[in-house]
């Protein structure tokens, strides 16, 4: 049984196709009207997925220790501490399009609550 795609999903999956870019208008199709309550759960839904993947991405790089314990490696640590202090304006092209994927999660509920709006 195939899982069905979120419009996030399918959002990034246009993006990734080079279908659409960000902030750019998307098929109308993808988007339901919705009100505000809506809005405010979906967004509560993506970011506990952002959250998520971040987590997974970021135990994923950790180094569990003989007594259990996990420990952030030094190199790690250093370009995080480097991506924290960067305001977006000055990151790489690269950092920056990580940026706007993470946005590209949230664009299709917000894009698609202004459409709605009189």
């Amino acid at each position: 049984m195939t899982e069905r795609k979120s419009k996030a999903e399918e959002i990034i999956d246009a993006i990734d196709a080079g279908e659409v870019k960000p902030g750019a208008r998307k098929p109308k199709a993808l988007f339901a009207k919705i009100d505000t309550a809506v809005l405010f759960e979906q967004l509560a839904d993506i970011e506990h997925q952002r959250w998520a993947d971040w987590q997974a991405y970021f135990m994923g790089k950790l180094d569990r220790l003989d007594d259990g314990r996990l420990a952030i490696p030094v190199e790690y640590e250093e370009a995080l501490r480097g991506l924290i202090e960067t305001p977006f304006a000055d990151l790489d092209e690269k950092m920056k399009e990580a940026n706007r994927r993470e946005v590209a999660r949230y664009w299709g509920a917000i894009e698609a609550y202004v459409a709605g709006l009189p």
